[in-house]
C-alpha cells in the first residue's frame, strides 16, 4: 500500500497596517491517503470528508456570524470551492 498526501492549500491575505499593503501567505494543511482507498467508494468518502475539512481549516469559516463581513464570507466561499476542486483532482475525484 503507498501513502501519498494531498495538500489543500490556498491563499490568504493579510493586511500588514503598518506598511499599509497586503501580504499573501500561503497555508496548506497535509491530508494522507492510499491510493487503494481512493479506488473504492468508502474510501473516496472518507477522502472527500478529509478534503473538506483540510479545505475549511485553511480557508476558514462560510459563516457571516463567525467572520462578521460578508466580503470575508465570499473570499472563504471562493477560496474553500478552488481548493477542494484543486486537491480532488490531484487524487483523481470529479468534484
Amino acid at each position: 500500500m503507498i501513502k501519498q498526501t494531498i495538500i489543500a492549500a490556498a491563499l490568504t491575505t493579510t493586511f500588514a497596517l503598518t506598511a499599509g499593503a497586503a501580504v499573501v501567505e500561503p497555508q496548506a494543511v497535509k491530508v494522507p491517503y492510499s491510493e487503494s482507498a481512493a479506488n473504492s467508494e468508502q474510501g473516496r468518502t472518507v477522502l472527500v470528508a478529509q478534503l473538506k475539512k483540510a479545505a475549511k481549516q485553511v480557508c476558514g469559516s462560510t459563516f457571516r456570524s463567525d467572520t462578521g463581513s460578508l466580503r470575508e464570507v465570499m473570499q472563504n466561499r471562493a477560496c474553500y470551492a478552488k481548493s477542494l476542486k484543486k486537491a480532488m483532482s490531484k487524487v483523481g475525484i470529479n468534484p
